[in-house]
């Protein structure tokens, strides 16, 4: 995203200095150099606080994101309180309400409950992905396999429910993200669960996971070593890609575009354009 796009943006949505830099914790004097050309070459630091401001804001103008469903947000839950896991269909389960859950409790879950752990914060999903959710993760699933059978390449692409230790020495943090690709062996030595960071992690936007996915799963993804990250919105038909391997650069494609994949140095191009 380049300065002139950022430029655009915020003429459009009509964002003041002031609202950028509370929101960027840019002093709001550099914010106004930045967009009033004073600062010819703006730190890297600051435009890539910038290019996440304007992306998240672009997608929150196109979903309208849900409370984020983990536990304690949809029912106000405390320690000491029980939850009902997949209302409807496991009634009899019920999940002690604990400040901090690991991979132990996750195992001790029935089949079936998909579940993740953030920082030790349980989120379960009670709802199904959409039909347009599935269409997005088989077209990648295919292009991308069939690219690595290909080319004969040793990287192994997966889709959910599958799950990810995003940090070997912690019990805190599983996650199942849509799509992934890993291309270190070892990682998947277990045959149990991915032990430690993919290479390349996709999400697919929904609204009550829309929030997490676009700032706090990358953020987390970003500490943990994946060195690409995708989120997909298939409401606005977009696609930001987060390259965190060339300094966090962030690009936004239509579906209408092809996206390059940039752990194959673009030699992959996604196309969502027959979906």
């Amino acid at each position: 995203m380049t300065l002139d796009d950022m430029k655009s943006y915020k003429e459009l949505y009509g964002y003041t200095c002031d609202d950028i830099a509370r929101e960027t914790k840019i002093p709001v004097s550099t914010v106004r150099k930045i967009f009033g050309g004073v600062t010819k070459r703006p730190r890297r630091s600051n435009m890539e606080a910038l290019a996440v401001f304007f992306t998240v804001k672009m997608q929150e103008s196109k979903i309208s994101y849900g409370e984020d469903s983990g536990y304690r947000y949809d029912h106000g839950a405390k320690p000491g309180d029980y939850i009902v896991a997949e209302p409807g269909i496991s009634e009899a389960f019920r999940i002690p309400v604990k400040e901090k859950y690991t991979i132990s409790d996750l195992e001790g879950f029935p089949e079936g409950i998909r579940a993740e752990i953030l920082d030790g914060e349980l989120f379960v999903y009670n709802e199904a992905p959409t039909l347009d959710h599935q269409d997005i993760v088989m077209e990648l699933a295919a292009q991308t396999y069939n690219f690595i059978r290909e080319n004969h390449g040793k990287c192994k692409p997966f889709v959910a429910p599958a799950d990810v230790k995003l940090i070997p020495d912690s019990d805190e943090n599983m996650v199942e993200p849509d799509f992934f690709v890993v291309c270190d062996p070892k990682k998947l030595e277990t045959r149990k669960r991915v032990i430690g960071a993919p290479d390349w992690v996709v999400e697919v936007l929904s609204p009550s996971t829309g929030k997490r996915d676009m700032i706090r799963k990358k953020t987390k993804y970003r500490s943990a070593g994946v060195r690409e990250y995708w989120v997909i919105d298939p409401d606005s038909e977009t696609i930001t890609v987060f390259d965190f391997d060339a300094d966090n650069i962030i690009h936004i494609y239509s579906f209408e575009e092809k996206a390059p994949v940039g752990i194959y140095d673009g030699a992959l191009e996604i196309d969502l354009s027959i979906i």
